[in-house]
């Protein structure tokens, strides 16, 4: 059975382990991520080298949001919306899973304009508030495994 088969994926150590190492990953590259006209923007030394950087970023937000929104949809498989959405931690995934699904259309241009231009203003958008930022919230759920490796709690 589907669920049967959910469920033992979303209990497997090895699943939080790969969830983890992705919120990770995902931090990094929110900290990576910069402006040209920043000091890490301007040590690339070229536009085109900047852009491939920015694709490269893109396409590993692309990835990420995807695998963040196929965990939730496995949790919500196994575990049953209610519960998914009744504890803090799984609400504010679930809302960050799903705003970031809104960024496809953006991420995908912008990916498409790095690949093929030369200048960096022709690629850079204006305004809006990026759902990238709210990946920082994931950062608690790794905060949240130190706790519990430290206190003993269950994470």
């Amino acid at each position: 059975r589907v669920e049967a088969a959910a469920m033992r994926l979303v209990g497997s150590p090895r699943f939080e382990t790969v969830v983890l190492s992705a919120v990770f990953f995902s931090v990094v590259l929110l900290a990576a991520d910069h402006q040209p006209d920043s000091v890490p923007g301007r040590w690339w030394g070229s536009a085109k080298l900047y852009l491939l950087w920015s694709a490269a970023v893109d396409i590993f937000n692309l990835f990420l949001n995807t695998f963040f929104i196929c965990e939730l949809v496995v949790k919500m498989v196994a575990l049953g919306p209610r519960k998914v959405l009744s504890t803090g931690m799984g609400a504010l995934d679930a809302l960050v899973a799903v705003l970031a699904a809104t960024e496809y259309p953006g991420l995908m241009d912008g990916i498409k304009c790095e690949l093929t231009e030369s200048e960096i203003d022709a690629c850079l958008s204006g305004g809006g508030i990026k759902v990238m930022s709210l990946r920082m919230l994931r950062l608690r759920r790794l905060f949240r495994l130190g706790e519990a490796v430290l206190g003993g709690s269950d994470p």
